[in-house]
């Protein structure tokens, strides 16, 4: 496919996630008002606790403000009980119209919150409600339920939105956090549907259609996978120790992601052997089992998606759908992944394992697929080769080594044919300058090579030489004892049941190490101080899974440290030449 058809093409994706988005804010439900998404505080007087002390803990003295900036959002804020919560209710309606309900407490009684409201004296009259809802000047309608007042500025349709049941909402969803959010996942099919039916086509490009089907099903696979989830919550607070972010995903019930949840089995003591608290990343679980449909729905997709793909050509549907498989049988066993980069210039040392019946048959499997001529294709334009592997056995393991080999000529070669043939040289040469530095940066990081080994029902990968894979097998092989690490993780977080999923992410390590890649920014990961690492952990609930996440007060200094040399550098970049000082001035 020539360079304009993928230019083409990435117009048309932009495009069609902008419908998406623009259908979320912008459209409504044909069954009249639905709820998008609602944020509730807990109440201003605990956001402003929480918010003194996050200022304090994180070096951040803007978060002190926060609160004062919230309710100066608020109409008649003053008339609010700032001990009880307060909520914003995103509703679409009929007519392809979206609107904002707020909802407080009254202080005293709700007529002297609607006489502020009115602009009125407290003893003033208020105009008669019509329908129970008082109109409040030319952009502000307001009712009084429940002890709870709910108010509507700037929109058209005020009646309708104050007219649905508000109280339903009212509740704060069933989780820790001063700030909580309940998002309604079936109310963003229908606007990813309106999007599917908007995806343009080119019809000069030959497989612009193709390409066109392959995002359709793409979009109907999430519609598809948003309709089996009933609510997500969310709960977030501020601690001395950091951010505690807590989630509620409610499937429904019968559906294949309930299932997909129910079959989820605890971490056992072999996958937490390989977490760890220096790594840039961990991640152990205890496996699932991923319901034959869904499979096939994800086949199904990637498929299409890989297949269309302008970059990379020689690959049939069938050969496509084949990897995938592979793939996704990797996604439901049980399964352990730690990365970490002991050298700050060197490779990444990976270690991992996963238990199935036969890895053996697995791998060679796996071998055979790479041996095939649209693989070996992919890879050469890639730039990337795979000139193994070499077998030996090392006790009673059987081990694969495979060697990489970089071709940075055939990786030009590649990116160049995307490009636009009226595209300019010097933006050519830039392009390809920028592919260059992450490919010398990826040749790197992956070093030489990796390693399989096999050992019974496990096989295990290794990054970094035979010390790696000598520690991960260790670590594999281990039959009890508790991982330290999950220790740790657990008394952080609290899980109410045994985790399916635990592991961490130093973020602000990984965000250094991209820094150091490149020369301009060099200077700027030097200064980000080393931190603790996000971490997080998953577990089962009567058929829901909770999950939850600290962010450290180390990550947050780190992150926001990074993030202000950043904006330092890019302030000195852009300023203006100054004329040079005269020596006698």
């Amino acid at each position: 496919m020539d360079g304009h058809r993928e230019v083409d093409m990435k117009n048309g994706l932009r495009a069609v996630l902008a419908v998406a988005v623009c259908g979320v804010a912008c459209a409504g439900s044909a069954l009249g008002a639905t709820r998008i998404v609602s944020v509730y505080v807990e109440s201003f007087a605990e956001l402003q606790k929480q918010a003194a002390l996050g200022a304090g803990a994180f070096q951040a003295p803007m978060l002190a403000a926060l609160p004062m900036m919230m309710t100066g959002g608020l109409p008649g804020a003053a008339q609010m009980d700032n001990s009880k919560p307060v909520a914003m209710h995103l509703l679409a309606l009929d007519g392809g119209e979206t609107g904002m309900v707020i909802e407080v407490a009254p202080s005293a009684a709700p007529e002297a919150y609607l006489k502020a409201l009115a602009g009125g004296e407290a003893e003033g009259a208020l105009p008669e409600p019509k329908d129970g809802i008082y109109t409040l000047g030319k952009h502000m309608a307001a009712k009084v339920a429940g002890g709870r007042l709910y108010i509507v500025t700037h929109a058209k349709k005020q009646a309708a939105l104050l007219g649905t049941d508000l109280t339903a909402y009212s509740e704060l969803p069933t989780l820790p956090g001063v700030l909580r959010v309940s998002v309604e996942p079936q109310a963003v099919v229908p606007y990813l549907k309106k999007a599917t039916a908007s995806i343009p086509v080119q019809v000069n490009a030959p497989d612009a259609e193709k390409q066109r089907r392959a995002v359709e099903r793409a979009l109907g696979f999430y519609s598809g996978m948003l309709e089996q989830l009933k609510a997500l919550h969310l709960g977030l607070n501020i601690q001395n120790e950091g951010v505690f972010v807590r989630s509620r995903l409610i499937p429904r019930a019968g559906s294949d992601l309930a299932a997909l949840m129910l079959s989820g089995k605890p971490v056992s003591t072999k996958q937490q052997a390989f977490l760890k608290k220096d790594s840039l990343f961990s991640y152990a679980s205890g496996g699932s089992t991923v319901p034959k449909t869904l499979e096939n729905a994800l086949i199904e997709m990637y498929t299409e998606l890989v297949a269309s793909s302008p970059m990379y050509t020689g690959g049939a549907t069938n050969d496509w759908a084949a990897v995938l498989k592979q793939s996704i049988a990797l996604w439901g066993v049980p399964q352990a992944l730690a990365v970490s980069r002991p050298v700050p210039d060197g490779a990444l040392h990976v270690q991992g394992c996963w238990q199935m019946d036969d890895p053996v048959g697995y791998l060679e499997s796996q071998f055979a697929m790479m041996k095939e001529p649209f693989f070996v294709t992919m890879m050469k334009q890639s730039g990337i080769k795979f000139p193994g592997p070499t077998k030996r056995t090392v006790d009673d393991m059987k081990v694969y080594d495979w060697k990489m080999e970089f071709d940075e000529q055939a990786m030009e070669k590649t990116v160049r044919a995307a490009f636009p043939p009226d595209l300019p040289a010097e933006k050519a040469d830039a392009a390809v300058a920028a592919h260059q530095q992450t490919f010398r940066t990826l040749k790197v990081l992956l070093g030489d090579g990796y390693t399989y080994a096999t050992s019974g029902k496990d096989l295990i990968l290794a990054m970094g030489g035979e010390a790696v894979l000598a520690d991960a097998v260790k670590r594999a092989k281990a039959s009890a004892g508790a991982s330290a690490e999950a220790d740790r993780i657990e008394a952080l977080l609290s899980p109410s049941a045994d985790p399916h999923s635990i592991g961490s992410i130093a973020l602000a390590r990984i965000i250094a190490l991209s820094l150091a890649a490149r020369p301009e920014t060099a200077d700027i990961a030097k200064g980000i101080p080393d931190s603790e690492g996000i971490v997080f952990a998953g577990w089962p609930f009567k058929g829901e899974t909770l999950s939850a996440m600290l962010i450290p007060t180390s990550e947050i200094k780190a992150i926001t440290a990074a993030a202000m040399a950043g904006q330092a550098a890019a302030r000195k970049r852009n300023a203006p030449a100054r004329p040079p000082v005269p020596d006698n001035f």
